[in-house]
């Protein structure tokens, strides 16, 4: 890739991959070409979810990026994605982003209060906040209604409340008829924010104080990991003993380094795997 010849050979078949790729027929898509699903528009939030991934892959691709980047910029353009698909979207696009991110949680609030109650309501206004500040993820391309869906879908799949044991419990056909929006455009779109936003199992941000301890990790001088659940439970059983006389705590406890030493602890965010969607513990289908 030093060789001048080599990266003109690069340029030329990615850009010959992206020029035919508009034409093929993508599985994801529902088997439809890239141009036939932009005529829909959810098949044209799809098609922007693709172009999404891919340029999110694409950076990590240092030799490839430019020429990668610059074949789908020429992609987007054949498509007609370079620019709003309706009055109403370049409308929205010319508006201030406080604007589209206030609409956005407008829808998501609508459904929170009647299916999500007030903690899992606050996360997904949480992530459409954060979503609004991100220069990767932009919220003014597409329909509101598709990104309220698939915020609610992200955090209800980081909850497990597509889990019917699950005290709060929806499904994604309920999710979609509210919205109005398509299971797959949906969880596409969510997959993408969650990527971007490098949003994992577990995420303290996200996830309810009940989730976010059970993929709670602390580490020991030795570099033992503790799952903070098995700590938690040793405080109990300490707690419980000081107040029962001749009971003494487990021995492993004693040699265990507690959570109130600082120089033992850290937490699961500082141990975040590199690419965590790919390796994420599935407890429940995400009804995707």
């Amino acid at each position: 890739m030093q060789m001048p010849e080599a990266r003109e050979q690069m340029d030329k078949m990615l850009s010959a991959h992206w020029k035919n790729w508009i034409d093929e027929k993508i599985p994801a898509l529902g088997h439809m070409t890239p141009r036939q699903a932009v005529k829909d528009p959810d098949g044209r939030e799809s098609v922007e979810a693709l172009l999404l991934d891919a340029e999110r892959s694409m950076d990590a691709n240092k030799q490839m990026r430019d020429a990668g980047k610059a074949a789908m910029a020429e992609a987007r353009r054949r498509l007609g994605l370079d620019k709003p698909a309706s009055a109403t979207d370049a409308k929205a696009g010319g508006g201030k982003n406080a604007d589209r991110v206030a609409e956005v949680k407008r829808l998501v609030e609508a459904f929170g209060r009647s299916r999500l109650g007030q903690e899992y309501t606050g996360l997904a206004l949480k992530l459409c906040d954060t979503i609004g500040r991100m220069r990767k993820l932009s919220i003014q391309r597409g329909r509101t209604e598709i990104w309220s869906a698939a915020i609610v879908h992200v955090i209800a799949r980081l909850n497990f409340l597509f889990d019917p044991d699950n005290e709060v419990y929806i499904t994604g056909d309920e999710l979609n008829t509210f919205f109005g929006t398509k299971k797959s455009t949906v969880s596409s779109k969510a997959g993408v924010i969650q990527k971007t936003a490098k949003i994992f199992t577990g995420d303290p941000d996200f996830s309810s104080a009940k989730i976010a301890n059970m993929f709670r990790i602390y580490e020991t001088e030795d570099g033992l990991l503790i799952p903070a659940s098995i700590l938690d439970a040793i405080d109990n059983q300490e707690s419980e003993n000081e107040t029962q006389p001749g009971i003494l705590a487990h021995p492993a406890a004693h040699n265990t380094q507690r959570r109130s030493e600082p120089q033992a602890q850290r937490p699961t965010r500082d141990l975040k795997k590199k690419d965590v969607d790919d390796r994420q513990l599935k407890l429940f289908d995400d009804e995707s």
